[in-house]
């Protein structure tokens, strides 16, 4: 009784601490050079002209695709279509749909060939698309539903014969399965299918938006984006992302800003505004969540047994010290951590970053990864070398990675535990 009331209110006492240290930064209290991002300074080599500008000025939480082609994937962007199909200087929305071919025996040594998307289940898929000469290809993972990916192109501007390529790709870990390609030429109608191959199908539908309808819907989005910046309430909650921030709005935001960008790129400086405001709250947030980050990583330290089978250990967070590939658009470098696993597995085991998180000192999440697997070896311990993701280019007081996360989903009831130890000893 007297430990529970104990934990009470030193809960209260974070509480009413964070509530304090946020309500001190204030509005503009703080920028985005706090938060340590990794900020694209150029684009990567061989990007045209529209996805260039989108690029690199794309917010820096954001890496890979978003940067290019944003979608808001709860949004019905097939609402603003127009009443006929029309060649215009609007976002193009294209809908690829996979088809898998499955045989069934009937007995008899007889078979049926039928389509079905059902062969897919548990696969990840996604499309590389890409338009010829205006840059290089990139994965798009947009709007899923079933056997359909959804993407908006709001970044270049067409021309007659331009050539859009889209592949259909099953993601595994370190690889792809390539299912199926096809490309369009630039021309009415924007609709074309392989046909059924051995591998299945793809067909691709394209269509611009109507301009009034794209216009309207994207006033709207600035409007309530407006709306949820004025109403934002931060709010600590030490196992929720982020240590909160999500679950305080900022998930929602950034939704916002994405659907923003999709009907009419990143770089609208009404947009850029807003984005830059929202940084600041970010960062005002992590600076009031330094001391809770703090506490938790002072209790919670590893310990081999049964239910944790590896020990992690920070050696080494490296930020700036090697130079930049050529054509890398981050000239200044990013960091990665070096960290040492200890195991008790009697038999060599891959190492699982997928349920893996770390906690950097102002409580953002960021996923890790590595260039190639790691196999932990019964008997030694292993020394790996992290990149964070989103990419963090400083070692400032925000970004000192503190916790690894690990979240195990409960079935029955129907939330996820979890589980930090910190990073650092001593």
């Amino acid at each position: 009784m007297r430990t529970a009331l104990l934990l009470v209110l030193a809960t209260g006492c974070a509480h009413a601490r964070f509530e304090n240290d946020y309500g001190e930064c204030g509005p503009g209290g703080a920028t985005r050079a706090e938060l340590g991002y990794a900020e694209a300074l150029r684009p990567p080599e061989g990007f045209g002209e529209g996805a260039a500008t989108n690029y690199v000025a794309a917010p820096p939480w954001l890496d890979g695709q978003p940067r290019v082609f944003p979608i808001d994937s709860s949004f019905r962007y097939d609402e603003l279509l127009p009443p006929q199909p029309v060649l215009a200087d609007t976002p193009l929305l294209c809908e690829l749909e996979y088809r898998a071919q499955t045989r069934a025996r009937l007995g008899g040594g007889r078979t049926r060939r039928w389509l079905s998307a059902d062969a897919l289940s548990g696969a990840d898929l996604s499309v590389i698309y890409e338009v010829a000469g205006k840059g290089p290809s990139m994965r798009v993972a947009g709007a899923r539903d079933g056997d359909r990916v959804g993407l908006v192109d709001a970044a270049n501007r067409f021309d007659a014969g331009d050539l859009l390529r889209f592949t259909a790709v099953d993601r595994d870990r370190f690889s792809d399965d390539v299912l199926a390609s096809l490309q369009l030429s630039y021309a009415e109608p924007l609709a074309a299918s392989t046909g059924m191959r051995a591998s299945g199908s793809i067909t691709v539908r394209c269509h611009h938006l109507d301009p009034t309808a794209t216009q309207r819907a994207r006033e709207a989005a600035l409007h309530e984006l407006d709306l949820g910046l004025t109403s934002f309430t931060p709010a600590l909650e030490p196992e929720a992302w982020h240590f909160g921030l999500t679950a305080s709005g900022m998930g929602e935001l950034r939704t916002l800003a994405t659907r923003v960008a999709s009907l009419g790129g990143w770089a609208d400086s009404a947009l850029q505004a807003r984005v830059d405001r929202m940084l600041g709250m970010q960062a005002c947030f992590e600076r009031a969540t330094m001391g809770a980050v703090g506490r938790r990583a002072d209790r919670v330290r590893w310990t081999l047994g049964d239910s944790e089978r590896e020990r992690w250990r920070a050696r080494a967070f490296v930020c700036g010290d090697e130079p930049a590939p050529r054509g890398d658009p981050w000239p200044q470098g990013r960091c990665t951590l070096a960290v040492e696993i200890e195991h008790d597995y009697h038999e060599a085991e891959e190492l699982d970053l997928g349920i893996v998180t770390l906690v950097l000192a102002g409580g953002r999440e960021v996923d890790v990864s590595v260039d190639e697997p790691v196999v932990l070896e019964p008997g030694s311990a292993s020394s790996v070398t992290l990149r964070l993701e989103p990419s963090v280019a400083a070692a400032v007081a925000l970004t000192r990675p503190m916790l690894v996360r690990r979240r195990r989903w409960r079935i029955f009831r129907k939330e996820f535990d979890v589980i930090d130890r910190a990073l650092w000893e001593g």
